[in-house]
């Protein structure tokens, strides 16, 4: 969603960006903790299609605060949206029962505890979240929820705008609005990854559900209730670090 938002803002709004002409959307998934072999050849590493990219370079990242260059805190603007960690369970499940080349045949609950056990990719999950919360004041850094995004999407796409230097008119907010809806996204080949070779849209679909609180459709009684006390355990840990957030899932 965030993808094609930032995309149709660095074009003003125009729909013609989100037209499929037979290429998906510039792929900005040049993720900064994604490692090349040693042997890759110069010019197909992560560190050079970043620098190839025309500024302003947009790039894509899972790392905690701590964990992001120096560099990039202090001179790029960070746009950071956290989601429930429930609705972030589920979504992880499915992501990986579509990836292809991880062959992934768990369940939600192996899932869920990877998220408890902190085996998950990019875990602790709450104190992920708290590093970027704890420095939301910052003039280079926005602080988003997907859950209110969704609630609030057009208030939200004019505030990115003005984070990134953009001022929109009515008509581009709402051509942004209209075509980043997971409804016209689902049908657009340029962002629904159909082509994707690696994903299995037939486990999953990638544009999946749109909403938050889909968890309640998949968790069990037994399942909710040992994430409810993971995420009473963790919020302790970094109570701290994430005064005034509480996260949305209902």
């Amino acid at each position: 969603m965030f993808r094609a938002i930032i995309h149709m803002i660095r074009h003003d709004g125009d729909p013609a960006c989100m037209a499929f002409d037979g290429k998906v959307l510039p792929d900005v998934d040049t993720y900064l903790e994604f490692t090349d072999r040693p042997d890759a050849p110069i010019g197909t590493r992560t560190v050079d299609k970043v620098k190839q990219q025309p500024r302003p370079r947009f790039y894509a990242t899972h790392l905690g605060y701590e964990a992001v260059p120096k560099s990039i805190l202090e001179k790029a603007k960070i746009i950071y949206v956290a989601g429930n960690p429930k609705d972030v369970i589920v979504s992880t499940y499915f992501f990986f029962s579509s990836l292809k080349p991880f062959a992934f045949s768990g369940t939600l609950e192996d899932i869920a505890m990877s998220y408890i056990n902190d085996k998950a990719p990019y875990t602790p999950f709450h104190k992920h979240v708290a590093s970027f919360w704890k420095h939301r004041d910052r003039d280079n850094i926005l602080f988003l929820t997907y859950e209110d995004t969704l609630m609030n999407c057009r208030a939200t796409i004019d505030h990115v705008a003005k984070f990134l230097g953009k001022n929109l008119t009515d008509e581009q907010l709402d051509n942004i609005v209209s075509l980043c809806s997971f409804d016209s996204m689902r049908k657009n080949k340029k962002v629904n990854k159909t082509t994707h070779a690696q994903l299995d849209h037939s486990a999953s679909p990638f544009i999946r559900s749109g909403t938050y609180g889909n968890w309640k459709k998949h968790f069990t009684i037994e399942l909710n209730e040992a994430v409810d006390r993971w995420i009473k355990k963790e919020e302790h840990k970094v109570a701290s670090d994430l005064e005034g957030f509480r996260f949305r899932c209902e």
